[in-house]
């Protein structure tokens, strides 16, 4: 005879068992889901590839910190794709020694690969680096540093710049000498591929205005001596103006010193690496009341707002290209984030849309509120600290802004 309350009983049990199952199965599938979730929100890595040895390593540490900082803001946000994490490695790309900052790049790709990089900072390395290792690995880079006069236009949206463009800057010496009514100038550049470019774009706007180049000289960046041959090539010159394309900390400004001193040229413009408070320590002041000295140098198109926001979130605000840096980190972040996927392609599109002035303006520390607004759907406009925008998707170049400076005896007077 069946015990019907014992079948009763051994029922219960078995629903129990199968609820106990199923809650079971259902904390394995939520936890397998986050461990999913987990896995694929994988770290983000992005190179940062400066000058960490050779002439400007003085300066690359507060630009790579300025770069490492807006990293920083939307990491903590939990705001950058869904929660992922972006992760910077340093990589020293020098600043002359182009196989070296090949080499080091290509030791980091194959170590932990990359698609995306904070610079170089300087225009000695970058063709080799675009030619050997952005492209052949299509890897999208930012520069906050490289003012190469001639901007690659092969660079097939993978090379961008947070700084203006020195071909700009000779264009309007090129103008303002034509409206001075010169018609002869004689250019001295330092002998590297930065003094040649910088030859080749003057050579280029003087032809179109007219004007002739009398003479192009390439000197040594090191030695007295090479002063001498300098101004032994320029000796039996006739042109009424001098370029001096170079550096304040260098032979650039011992040859204007010496040249000032030999009263030969009624006007010598100089390029803006020279004006520099330096620049005073190395010539005789009065000497520059006699001739015309002058530069266009590039001005910074943020605002003061801008500026003091950026100096309450990171104390050397005022360095040399570090709000540059700043900026060329948050963009790469905030178009990581806006891009329909992380192929240099898409990125390089929604870098150009960033900065075109439609949406919700962003300024420095601002990552969360750019980031929750990427992820709302809504535009944003990248203002940052310097205001850069973008000519276009493919050339990465920016639309600067300058100023004429003269160099007088009181001082850089500002017009």
């Amino acid at each position: 005879m069946v015990d019907h309350c014992a079948y009763i009983v051994y029922v219960d049990q078995f629903r129990v068992l199968i609820m106990r199952l199923k809650a079971a199965q259902n904390k394995i599938i939520l936890f397998v889901n986050m461990i999913t979730c987990l896995a694929l929100r994988a770290d983000i890595p992005v190179a940062i590839g400066m000058a960490f040895t050779g002439p400007i390593q003085s300066l690359t540490p507060s630009m790579a910190n300025a770069a490492e900082l807006a990293i920083k803001q939307a990491n903590e946000s939990g705001l950058f794709r869904g929660g992922e994490r972006i992760v910077a490695q340093k990589v020293d790309t020098t600043c002359h020694d182009a196989d070296k900052a090949v080499s080091h790049m290509r030791q980091a790709f194959q170590t932990k690969p990359f698609q995306f990089m904070i610079g170089p900072n300087c225009s000695g390395v970058v063709r080799a680096l675009l030619k050997s290792v952005l492209k052949p690995y299509q890897i999208l880079a930012i520069s906050p540093s490289v003012t190469l006069p001639i901007w690659s236009v092969s660079a097939e949206g993978l090379l961008f710049r947070t700084v203006p463009s020195e071909d700009r800057i000779a264009e309007l010496m090129i103008d303002k000498l034509k409206q001075s009514g010169h018609n002869k100038i004689s250019v001295v550049t330092m002998n590297n591929g930065y003094g040649k470019a910088w030859a080749q774009a003057l050579d280029h706007h003087a032809s179109l205005q007219g004007l002739i180049v009398s003479q192009s000289y390439g000197y040594e960046d090191d030695g007295d001596q090479a002063v001498q041959n300098t101004l032994q090539a320029l000796s039996k010159d006739h042109a009424e103006v001098l370029v001096i394309v170079g550096s304040v900390d260098r032979n650039g400004v011992n040859i204007l010193s010496e040249l000032l001193k030999k009263g030969q040229y009624q006007t010598i413009v100089l390029s803006d690496g020279m004006i520099d408070d330096a620049l005073y320590k190395k010539v005789t002041p009065a000497l520059l009341d006699q001739s015309q000295v002058w530069a266009w140098v590039p001005v910074m198109a943020g605002n003061h707002d801008a500026m003091t926001r950026f100096s309450k979130i990171f104390n050397q605000a005022n360095a040399p290209y570090v709000a540059e840096s700043y900026d060329a980190s948050a963009l790469l972040i905030l178009g990581m984030a806006k891009a329909t996927s992380l192929t240099p392609h898409h990125v390089a599109q929604a870098l150009f849309e960033l900065t075109q002035g439609e949406g919700e303006a962003i300024y420095p520390g601002e990552m969360a509120k750019g980031l929750a607004a990427i992820n709302a759907g809504k535009p944003i406009h990248y203002r940052g600290v310097t205001d850069v925008s973008f000519k276009s998707s493919k050339s990465g170049d920016i639309k600067g802004r300058y100023q004429l400076v003269e160099a007088k005896s009181s001082g850089f007077v500002k017009s």
